[in-house]
């Protein structure tokens, strides 16, 4: 398969149900069966993924960003150097993303929406209703969002950006990932959800971007200013 990280390769991986934050590994090994990659660490622990999860692999390339996901076999010790590793699954296929589509930057603020759409849940939800959220991070490809509307996987919605540099706009999105929160890790938001943006306009989307990195450069300033 084609564009698969290279071994020695620097990757990022994460948990992708309940989605988790993405940690640092690298390839160590390939055969025809499998993939091998270090065990990502975070505080100085071996980050545990449990055997069969869903792991999201991603990595960068000269041209792009790519990610798959994969699914935990083993996990093992290498007695020469006490190296922890995971065997993932080979891939059955690999995404490509525009490097703008791909980049987050962590912006809060307030969001309405609608449902527009749910596969197998036709008659649950109202298209004229309105409902309120909180964007968390914007990208070029999408928003994660947090809500308190209990949403499953693939349901689409009609999204309002409420922010100055965004000048209220409006996008359409699917529900590509979902986090319930525990009672203890709840503020005023019971679910986050990882939206993908769809039929997007190409000069919506460099509205977007443009804003983002309008946006990444004036924090950037005004933290040099600070120092």
């Amino acid at each position: 398969m084609e564009n698969l990280p290279a071994i020695g390769q620097r990757i990022k991986v994460r948990i992708v149900e309940p989605e988790q934050p993405w940690y640092a590994s690298r390839v160590e090994d390939y055969d025809d069966e499998k993939i091998t990659i270090s065990a990502p660490f975070d505080k100085g622990a071996v980050v545990p993924f449990r055997l069969g999860a869903l792991i999201q692999v991603g990595y960068e390339q000269p041209d792009a960003f790519y990610s798959f996901t994969s699914k935990v076999l083993a996990r093992r010790v290498l007695r020469t150097n006490d190296l922890r590793l995971y065997d993932l699954s080979l891939p059955t296929a690999v995404a490509r993303f525009q490097r703008r589509e791909m980049f987050r930057l962590p912006m809060i603020f307030p969001v309405e929406f609608s449902v527009l759409a749910v596969p197998e849940h036709r008659d649950r939800f109202d298209p004229a209703e309105v409902h309120q959220g909180l964007a968390l991070d914007v990208s070029g490809g999408g928003i994660k969002l947090a809500a308190n509307l209990s949403l499953p996987l693939g349901a689409f919605l009609e999204l309002s950006l409420q922010h100055e540099i965004f000048g209220d706009q409006k996008v359409k999105g699917k529900v590509v990932n979902l986090h319930e929160l525990q009672s203890e890790d709840r503020a005023d938001y019971k679910y986050h959800y990882g939206l993908k943006f769809v039929d997007l306009e190409p000069r919506v989307q460099d509205k977007i971007v443009s804003a983002i990195f309008a946006e990444q450069r004036r924090r950037r300033q005004r933290e040099l200013g600070d120092t």
